[in-house]
């Protein structure tokens, strides 16, 4: 009888996940409208004071949920060019495609400037920066009066993401090298992105400074 593990059904649709990640946005939206119209009262913020929020509980969600499918994918094609050239086109094509959207269609539509001004303004193409994956949240003259002016601030989840990526990298080169040879690949340890996740989180937050 084959034994039924969490490798073995990772190909269902009906494991669930999809909806896990369905519940996690819908937790950033619902927690994100605080902090965008300059409201308190964010349900767990209140009760953990400040702690911690929903919109970071649902991001560990996120990660927790994407982990196994990025594990699933680092067992079967390695850590070489296959594996990365699935990371880079899953991410980079759609976020190259928003930020320059973001840049030169939404901006000059909202911007409180001129569109001379808007477009010969220095931060519009540092604005630039985070195709390099250094963020930069704000565009000139756009969200001035907001409470929170930062354009895409969910974004900063990418960096996490790649670091998240070279962490599994590592493990997986590691384990080649060092580790024993297993019977079956659903022994591997598929917690390492969560911890990953765990350890970055804290040290890189202040430099996101977005929560």
């Amino acid at each position: 009888m084959k034994k039924d593990t969490i490798f073995s059904n990772m190909d269902i649709r009906s494991n669930n996940l999809n909806v896990l990640k369905f519940i996690a946005a819908i937790l950033v939206i619902y927690s994100h409208a605080f902090i965008i119209t300059g409201k308190s009262g964010e349900p767990l913020g209140c009760i953990s004071s400040g702690e911690i929020s929903l919109s970071s509980l649902a991001v560990a969600l996120f990660f927790f949920a994407s982990g196994f499918f990025v594990t699933k994918s680092l067992m079967k094609d390695g850590t070489g060019k296959k594996y990365w050239l699935k990371r880079i086109v899953r991410i980079y094509p759609a976020f190259i495609v928003i930020i320059l959207l973001t840049a030169f269609v939404l901006g000059p539509v909202v911007t409180e400037y001129s569109l001379a001004s808007y477009f010969q303004s220095k931060s519009l193409y540092s604005y630039l920066l985070y195709l390099c994956m250094i963020p930069k949240y704000e565009l000139p003259g756009v969200f001035t009066h907001n409470p929170v002016s930062i354009v895409n601030g969910s974004l900063w989840t990418l960096i996490l993401e790649i670091i998240c990526y070279l962490g599994k990298t590592g493990q997986g080169s590691f384990q080649r090298a060092f580790g024993r040879k297993q019977k079956s690949p659903e022994k591997s340890k598929y917690y390492f992105r969560g911890n990953c996740v765990c350890s970055v989180w804290t040290k890189i937050r202040k430099y996101l400074s977005v929560s």
